[in-house]
């Protein structure tokens, strides 16, 4: 075991600790600064604006043509002439399954009202809750397994404490995901 070691630990001598510490640090890191550069462009150059836009356009589009549809007042009922008997033709039901859209709260709507102050407010949030989420994720696992060879701690309060820390992350997580989806609507203004 030690002649495996042994040449690992001659490597880890100072200069080529920081090689290899640099080297992991920039396989970890560069696929990520390429994603934010990536997407540094994008809003730069304003595609995601252009994309609602297009959205945007198309609806009203389809709000015209179906506005078009309804003017023309196509007969849904034919009567026929020999008999006096209305035939009634089938409307297609309709299919699509859209959740119902969330009824907007007064905090909602007061900062859609005040952008200015909403924007930089719920970035902040968001910062705070994605931290909280981090370390209390990291937290149900950790705080366990480091009492775990405490004599006085059984296994039933170590499960509580990872259910607890578990609850703070997933309510963390849910305020950070509408906190996101809020600030994602003012952007889109």
């Amino acid at each position: 075991m030690e002649t495996f070691l042994k040449p690992l630990a001659e490597l880890i001598n100072p200069p080529w600790s920081y090689i290899l510490g640099i080297g992991f640090l920039i396989m970890i890191v560069a696929p990520h600064i390429v994603e934010l550069r990536a997407e540094f462009l994008d809003a730069r150059m304003g595609r995601r604006r252009l994309e609602l836009e297009k959205l945007r356009l198309e609806i009203l589009k389809l709000r015209l043509e179906l506005g078009e549809l309804s003017e023309r007042k196509e007969p849904t009922e034919l009567k026929a002439e020999d008999q006096g008997i209305p035939i009634v033709l089938p409307q297609e039901a309709s299919t699509s399954k859209r959740p119902t859209p969330e009824r907007p709260t007064k905090i909602r709507e007061w900062l859609k009202q005040h952008p200015r102050f909403a924007r930089p407010v719920l970035l902040s949030l968001q910062i705070v809750l994605g931290f909280m989420v981090v370390v209390n994720a990291v937290g149900m696992v950790a705080v366990p397994i480091s009492l775990w060879s405490e004599k006085d701690m059984g296994p039933v309060p170590l499960l509580v404490l990872a259910f607890v820390y578990g609850a703070i992350a997933w309510a963390s997580y849910k305020g950070f995901m509408a906190s996101r989806s809020i600030r994602r609507e003012l952007n889109a203004r």
